[in-house]
């Protein structure tokens, strides 16, 4: 019963789930299962809580205790069902303060859920612990329990019903904080365990931050210090990881986080400047980056130093990160580089003329020299050169260049090379182009038989300077292959720097390929550089060969160097012998003679030591290997790729490490190391058997044998580790035939399970062979001698390190940072020499020469050591500057007896109180004293410094303090680059102060002029002037200082010292009288008459001056007496005005004018019947005196003469009259023979009119003139003239004059007054009587002229023809144009007829005209009689006029018109004019647009057409004839037009039966197009209509567009030109009957208009036939004349096809 009870109490236990709430809300309760659970015959228990930061070790330790039970209190039991009165308490104790772990004091949480069977299930509690700054994880580490059910969150949102694992995220915070956290988990895994309350569990917690990987993109740069070293921080001593590949998130330290910074290094970059970082894949958190400013902070995936705004204003470039990920990842650094500009400076280097400007260049861009403008008289220019001694250049002119610098704002000079010019050479015969060059023939022998040459190919790799991280390297490729046995050209660049390395491809049979290598340099065994393309001066060895020489071969010829083929030989005056290895072709006494042209013009050369350089490699070859046995070899390379000599390996047996043969070095084949070669470096036939012999083979399954062997290096060469030991495979088996064993497969097993397989005496060439050399890490400490510049000045410096002790191969710079060191580190350890070759950028030291040798074997000591440290020290000089300073008084004298102190400069000293700063305690340089006007300051460094006066020369005032500042621009301590300062002391002085005054009302007076007598210096007070001397130099002198009153007529002196001075008055002011009595003034101290506003005492003096005094009187000439009007002006001498007036009659006076000047006294107006006076000059009284000046007037004088325009003599008889310019009457008379005299005429303008004209004269037109004012007689003088007649005889058609016409001149009365012939002048009549009307009349006229009619003329009056054309419009005619039979372009008249009628308007001119007021009224223009009184040119315009007449003459003229008969103008006919007697008079040819005009005289004339242009008729002859009556006749002849015809005959190619039905298309060039069919006969005709042929000359094509059935078409088109022209010999040849044709007499051809084609397969031309029976000597007299006629078709780029003709 009791066992029935137990089993009943077990089965009632409900299983229970447990509920995990949000704040520990109650009434969720969730079953468990019972597996999940167990009893629990107890109510307490606990378990450990651990945390652990994985980033620091720190460790933390808590304890919770654990109570479950009832709400009554009892403990839980079995068949206790879920309650809400159920609690779990919880407690826990500290046991660690590191992380602060612990609970959230005693707490009690409900609804603790059980099972059914009573077990409990679930525990939750709250913890808290501190996390440090930028925690990236927590997690919970699980133990060796599968059924954990623990849970890590910031809140439980759900029960746990399933065993979970769960890691928490949390915030990545930039501080420490405290982390509060919700566990929930089984509490059997705490254990609390029914009667087992001793099994306890740990819940260990993991904190800690993540670290992420860091790359470097330096884009081509590298770091000087490598990746994961140290940076300590000048500025706290703190170190920091320098360029890290990883870091922790948040830094380095969990302390101070401020000092968990990594360094990152600025990059270089040959020919760039670094300038930032571009830093991408950081999270989207917080990142930290260092600045001059402090710590600054950016969120974002990237960081660009170069536009971050923190960054930009950093004074340096941010070195120094933290925070950049709080994940894994990878940040990357990005270098940001500027390319670097530099200068090229162009100089002449000696050149006589030109000029070139600074280039720009930009680093790694190729850019062209600017072309060379310089000139050197006598010299040639070759290129340009770094060195300015250089005798060969660099680089060639306008050759691209890029790269000469790699320092930013550089400036590379480069000097030109010049050679002299000598007679045996010139520019003519210098070639361009010059590129240093190698000639290489590799040489392939017999390893055993050097005698005997292989045909091998090798590979070609290039240095490149820039690979290795600037160390240089091989490049991987090769740039070119070459073959062996051939001479080849190797090219010199500044990349590879004349270095190579041959590479054996592949050797003839049965030689076996070894991968031999040999280097070789442009500087091996080679003094100068070969040049190529060039020809220069014999003794510098270079020159090109011509074609037509051998190989070998050196001419100088420069013609030869048209067709060179630039064979380069060398020939150098070395002076010394060879070495047999140099490869010397030695120019002896055997092959001298073949150079002898090289000695011609050059001078004397010495046979002996003249020599032509090659250059040779030697490579030999073994052949096949051995067959027992095995033979091999290896190649021992540094890492470089540089084969290394001095190691010794030994071949050991692998089964019991015994040892088999030794693998020595071969002498010819250095690096090279092989079981064939004894310990003489020579080939040993000896093998290492793999046959049945050998003990140490283990014999396979299969038959074949394995031999085993182990390569050993027992001797490592200086300054290398050694390699790791190798196997050597070899597997051989036997062959019955041969009766041998062979080798099957030869291959070496190495350290990294790497297999060669070689062939069998192969060369194992692997990197697993390559030695890498002890490293060397050389550190640089710059150290200043006298420490008087901080250790940050030395920054900049920058150290060379070289691998020879001549300093020609630098390895590698080291740059001295702020810390006074520099490192270069993994540098390969050997020999180095350093030497400084850029001191600090401060400018604070010198530039030293000191070189330190760095020995390895001096260095590599201790064992198990691959990098060695060097530290190498250099102490240096320091630069200072010298500080002059020069002492003088006020007036720049040298002043001695002061002492001056030269303070440092405190850093609290301002410009205000710099004078009243205590420098008592303050540092100073030293005291000097003043000597000879100068004291100096010496060795003092660079820096800010106070100067001081501490002793001050007696009577003078303490100087100023000044600050001087000594930069590098005053290195050197010396008086060249010196500091110069002026100190100036001043006296105490006092001024004086002059006033200048009035006499009569004291009114201040500005102007006035004085010198300052200094009576205790016994000198004028003076002051500097600028100037030039006769050179033009600038030069400044001294002069007496003149002192003016300002405009309150005051002089305020500068502060004089106090002494006896005299004032002199130098110059009164304007107007007024100088003082020239001196004043002297005392200047005695306590005796000023005040002190100015500027604290300065003075002494005052007065001046006083009177005005001068002017008396001008205006008298008459010759009475004296003082005239009234008039106006005056007095002038000083520039021409300004003084006074102006008008007379009064009395004297007029002037006040203030300046004393001593002169003045001008002018009339401007003169009194009414006077002249204006001559200005007078006077100068005013300089003793106070009254200056007078008087000035006297005359009257106006004029005389009027009537002349002969001939003689120039009186005419007596003239009515003249004079009118004023108001037309009033002033004077009337008859001329006399002597003039006509008016005097005291007033100025003004009149007129003088002839009323009536002496007989004989014509009446002159009116003159109107000026009466200026002048002393001297006026005259006017009026001419009268006769009448005059001129005559012309023109030709209408030419214009020109006509000679051969008889003229007369016949009066009103018909009477005959003159008579002539015209011989082409013009013909004169003088003296017909003015006003009457004449006749001109011709009586004959030339035959092929008409006679003109008579024309009507008045003598004396203008003609015209009546109809308004004057003689004038006669040079004009109008008309149409033609070309007369000279081929002259003439005009036509406009035929109107002249009438002799005098024109109506044409009445003479008569002195009624009562208008006088314009002087140009038709009259004529008149002069102005001149004003000085001297007499004018008498007036021509009283001259009569010259009256032209013109008579034409009409030609009889005839026009021939050349015409077709549809009316058009014909050109190319030729014609002919024949007189009646039949002689040719004109032949031409007419032309396109105009007829051909003939002049003829009275006759029969006949018109003939000598030829007709082409396709045109002959016109028949026209018959005209010539009488008096002909004027203007037009004849036409015309040509009618020529057609042609095409006949088609179209046949059967066999039978030659017609077809009918055939169509085809005509096509002229210029668009005509005709089709048509052939009819029944086959034949189809074009240009036939109603019986004319109409087909106009052109080319055609025939094309047959369709056939008749059965038959082809015409294979290609007919091209047929109508008419179809054939010489005479063709067309006899041909049998053509050329009476069907028409003759061209001018082309010697004949025209066939009517054309006939047969066409078949083909078309054949068929002309008309002559009838001739033996056609077969025609037709092939034809077919060569067709063929020759078609060559030339074709020769004219005709594309015709013609057909061989025949007769029908």
């Amino acid at each position: 019963m009791k066992k029935m009870k137990r089993m009943i109490k077990r089965f009632s236990a409900i299983v229970m789930a447990s509920v995990l709430t949000l704040g520990m809300a109650e009434g969720m309760t969730m079953p468990v299962k019972a597996a999940d659970a167990i009893l629990v015959s107890g109510s307490t228990g606990y378990f450990y809580v651990k945390v652990v930061n994985d980033t620091t070790g720190d460790t933390d330790t808590l304890r919770v205790n654990v109570t479950a039970k009832k709400a009554s209190g009892k403990k839980l039991s079995a068949g206790d069902e879920t309650a809400t009165s159920n609690t779990v308490t919880y407690s826990g104790s500290v046991t660690s303060p590191k992380l602060g772990l612990k609970l959230n004091a005693t707490q009690s949480h409900k609804n603790i859920v059980t099972s059914q069977d009573g077990t409990v299930s679930l525990l939750m509690c709250d913890l808290q612990f501190s996390v440090p700054a930028h925690t990236s994880y927590v997690k919970v580490e699980k133990n060796n329990r599968n059924n954990h059910t623990f849970r890590l969150a910031d809140k439980v949102k759900t029960p746990i019903t399933k065993n979970s694992y769960t890691d928490v995220t949390v915030a990545h915070n930039s501080s420490s904080y405290t982390k509060s956290m919700i566990m929930a988990l089984n509490l059997y895994e705490c254990g609390l365990r029914q009667g087992n309350a001793s099994v306890h569990s740990t819940i260990t917690l993991h904190i800690g931050r993540n670290s992420y990987g860091i790359a470097y993109n330096l884009d081509g740069g590298k770091f000087a210090k490598g990746y994961n070293t140290t940076y300590t921080n000048p500025s706290n001593g703190r170190t920091q990881k320098q360029n890290p590949t990883t870091a922790l998130d948040g830094g380095e330290k969990t302390s101070d986080y401020s000092n968990s910074y990594f360094y990152v290094e600025k990059p270089t970059k040959a020919g760039y400047t670094f300038k930032g970082w571009n830093i991408t894949g950081m999270d989207n958190d917080t990142h930290y980056f260092y600045t001059s400013g402090g710590a600054k902070t950016t969120t974002g995936t990237a960081l660009n130093t170069t536009t971050n705004a923190d960054a930009m204003k950093s004074s340096y470039i941010p070195t120094s990160y933290m925070n950049l990920r709080a994940t894994s990842g990878t940040v990357t650094f990005n270098a940001l580089f500027d390319v670097n500009r530099y200068t090229v400076i162009y100089d002449g280097n000696g050149a006589t003329a030109g000029t070139m400007a600074n280039q720009e260049h930009t680093y790694d861009a190729a850019l062209n020299l600017t072309q060379n403008a310089y000139i050197r008289t006598g010299h040639t220019f070759l290129g340009w050169s770094r060195n300015r001694d250089a005798a060969e250049p660099e680089f060639l002119n306008g050759e691209s260049v890029k790269n000469l610098t790699t320092d930013a704002d550089g400036k590379v000079t480069l000097y030109a090379v010049w050679v002299k010019n000598s007679s045996a050479l010139n520019n003519a015969n210098i070639l361009k182009n010059i590129k240093k060059i190698m000639k290489v023939n590799v040489v392939k022998t017999d390893e055993t038989d050097d005698k005997k040459t292989l045909d091998a190919t090798f590979d070609v790799y290039e240095w490149s300077k820039d690979l290795n991280n600037g160390y240089g390297a091989y490049k991987n490729t090769p740039s070119f292959s070459i073959k062996s046995n051939e001479e080849n050209i190797f090219n010199y660049t500044a990349d590879n720097l004349g270095k190579f390395k041959i590479k054996e491809t592949d050797v003839e049979a049965p030689y076996i390929n070894n991968g031999d290598e040999a280097e070789i340099s442009l500087k091996d065994g080679l003094d100068m550089p070969f040049y190529e393309n060039t020809m220069v001066e014999e003794d510098k060895g270079v020159f090109v060969m011509g074609a037509g020489y051998a190989k070998g071969d050196i001419v100088r010829d420069s013609a030869d160097t048209k067709n060179a083929t630039y064979y380069q030989a060398r020939v150098a005056n070395v002076g010394k012998r060879p070495t047999d290895g140099d490869y010397w072709l030695r120019l002896d006494e055997n092959n001298y003679s073949k150079y002898g042209r090289l000695i011609k013009g050059a001078g004397e050369w010495n046979a002996a030591n003249a020599y032509a350089k090659t250059f040779g490699v030697k490579i030999g070859n073994a052949s096949e290997g051995a067959k027992n046995g095995i033979i091999f070899s290896l190649r021992k390379k540094d890492e470089r790729g540089s084969l290394l000599s001095g190691a010794k390996f030994n071949v050991y047996y692998a089964d019991d490490n015994s040892l088999c043969r030794a693998m020595n070095e071969g002498i010819l084949k250095k690096g090279v190391y092989g079981t064939n070669i004894d310990s003489t470096g020579s080939l040993d036939d000896y093998q290492i058997p793999v046959d049945d012999t050998q003990t140490h083979t283990t014999l396979n399954a299969d038959g074949t044998r394995t031999l085993e062997l182990i390569v050993r290096e027992d001797k490592v060469p200086d300054n290398y580790g050694k390699i790791k030991d190798f196997r050597v495979k070899a597997v051989s088996r036997y062959n019955s035939e041969n009766n041998r064993w062979e080798i099957e497969t030869l291959s070496g097993i190495f350290y990294d399970n790497k297999t060669v397989a070689i062939a069998n005496g192969g060369t194992f060439d692997v990197e697993e062979l390559i030695d890498e050399s002890y490293r060397l890490n050389i550190s640089v400490t710059k150290q200043s001698k006298k420490q008087n510049y901080s250790v940050a000045d030395l920054e900049g410096a920058e150290y060379t390190v070289y691998e020879d002790s001549t300093l020609s191969l630098p390895v590698t710079t080291i740059i001295i940072g702020r810390n006074g060191k520099g490192t270069a580190e993994n540098l390969p350890l050997k020999d180095y020499w350093i030497k400084e070759t850029k001191a600090p950028k401060s400018g604070k030291f010198l530039f030293s020469d000191e070189v330190k040798q760095i020995r390895a074997e001096d260095i590599a000591t201790g064992t198990g050591v691959t990098t060695f440290n060097a530290t190498v020290t250099f102490e240096e000089d320091e630069d200072s500057a010298r500080l002059n300073v020069h002492k003088v008084d006020d007036r720049g004298n040298d002043l001695n007896g002061a002492e001056f102190t030269l303070y440092e400069c405190p850093a609290d000293v301002t410009d205000k109180n710099i004078d009243d700063y205590d420098y008592s305690n303050v540092k100073s340089r030293g005291t000097e004293k003043v000597v000879n006007g100068y004291a100096s300051f010496e060795d003092i460094p660079f820096g800010k410094y106070v100067l001081v006066e501490t002793k001050v020369p007696d009577g003078y005032k303490k100087a100023p303090n000044q600050m001087v500042e000594l930069t590098t621009e005053n290195g050197g301590n010396s008086d060249a680059t010196a500091k110069n300062i002026t100190v100036v002391n001043e006296e105490e002085k006092a001024r004086i102060k002059l006033y200048k005054e009035d006499s009569k009302d004291n009114d201040r007076i500005e102007g006035a002029v004085f010198k300052i007598f200094d009576v205790n210096n016994n000198s004028y007070i003076m002051q500097d002037v600028s100037g030039t001397d006769d050179e033009g130099n600038d030069i400044i002198s001294q002069e007496e200082r003149l002192f003016v009153t300002d405009e309150n007529g005051l002089i305020k002196t500068e502060k004089l010292t106090y002494g006896t001075y005299r004032i002199e008055e130098v110059e009164a002011p304007d107007g007024y009288v100088r003082d020239d009595t001196p004043r002297t003034v005392n200047l005695e101290k306590g005796k000023e008459d005040g002190v100015d506003e500027d604290g300065i005492p003075y002494f005052k003096v007065t001046f006083e001056n009177k005005k001068t005094e002017t008396w001008i009187d205006k008298t008459d000439i010759t009475t004296g007496e003082e005239l009234t009007g008039g106006e005056y002006t007095v002038t000083d001498v520039s021409g300004n005005t003084v006074d102006h007036w008008t007379g009064d009659g009395r004297t007029h006076k002037i006040y203030g004018l300046k004393a001593g000047e002169k003045y001008t006294l002018t009339e401007e107006v003169a009194p009414d019947g006077y002249t204006i006076a001559t200005p007078i000059e006077f100068t005013v009284n300089k003793d106070g005196s009254v200056t007078k000046v008087e000035m006297k007037d005359d009257y106006n004088k004029l005389e009027l003469r009537k002349c002969d325009i001939t003689t120039g003599e009186e005419i007596e008889g003239a009515e003249m009259e004079l009118y004023d310019s108001e037309n009033n009457l002033v004077d009337s008379w008859i001329s006399e023979k002597t003039p006509h005299r008016i005097d005291r005429i007033k100025t003004g303008t009149y007129r003088l009119v002839e009323k009536r004209a002496p007989k004989g004269y014509v009446v002159a037109e009116s003159i109107t003139f000026e009466v200026g004012e002048s002393n001297e007689v006026q005259q006017v003088v009026m001419n009268d003239d006769y009448t005059k007649t001129r005559f012309i005889k023109l030709a209408t058609d030419t214009g020109e004059p006509l000679s051969g016409c008889v003229l007369q001149v016949l009066d009103k009365n018909r009477n005959v007054v003159e008579q002539w012939t015209t011989d082409g002048s013009e013909h004169e009549i003088d003296y017909l009587v003015e006003g009457e009307t004449y006749y001109l009349h011709e009586v004959s006229a030339p035959d092929d002229y008409q006679k003109a009619e008579d024309i009507e003329f008045v003598a004396g009056r203008q003609w015209n023809d009546g109809n308004g054309v004057t003689e004038d419009d006669y040079n004009r005619m109008d008309g149409t144009q033609f070309t007369d039979q000279g081929g002259n372009k003439v005009n036509w008249d406009d035929g109107k007829v002249p009438t002799n009628e005098p024109a109506d308007d044409l009445e003479p001119e008569t002195g009624s005209d009562d208008d006088i007021t314009n002087p140009d009224d038709g009259d004529g223009v008149v002069d102005e009689v001149d004003r000085n009184g001297e007499t004018g040119d008498a007036y021509d315009a009283s001259a009569a006029e010259t009256v032209t007449i013109t008579m034409l003459d009409k030609p009889k003229l005839v026009s021939i018109i050349k015409k077709t008969g549809s009316g058009d103008l014909l050109p190319g006919a030729r014609l002919q004019l024949l007189d009646e007697s039949g002689n040719v008079l004109y032949s031409w040819t007419t032309g396109a647009d105009t007829s051909s005009v003939f002049r003829l005289g009275n006759g029969k004339y006949r018109i003939h057409e000598e030829y007709a242009p082409e396709n045109y008729e002959l016109a028949k002859d026209i018959e005209f004839e010539v009488t008096d009556d002909t004027t203007e006749v037009e004849y036409v002849m015309t040509d009618e037009y020529t057609g042609g015809s095409i006949k088609v005959l179209k046949t059967d190619g066999g039978t030659g039966k017609p077809l009918e039905g055939a169509e085809f298309t005509l096509k002229g060039e210029n668009g005509l197009t005709i089709t048509g069919k052939t009819d029944k006969n086959g034949e189809l005709v074009f240009g036939v209509k109603n019986g004319e042929k109409t087909l106009p000359p052109q080319k055609y094509t025939l094309t047959e567009t369709k056939t008749v059935n059965g038959h082809s078409l015409l294979k290609d088109p007919v091209e047929i030109t109508l008419p179809l022209k054939l010489t005479k010999a063709e067309a006899d040849a041909m049998g053509a009957d050329t009476t069907k044709a028409k003759w061209d007499e001018e082309n010697s051809v004949y025209r066939f208009f009517y054309l006939t084609y047969e066409v078949k397969n083909d078309a054949t031309l068929r002309l008309p036939a002559t009838g001739y029976t033996g056609m077969a000597p025609g037709i092939a007299g034809a077919v060569a004349v067709v063929l020759l006629t078609l060559a030339c078709l074709a020769f004219k780029g005709r594309r015709d096809r013609k057909r061989e003709p025949s007769g029908e």
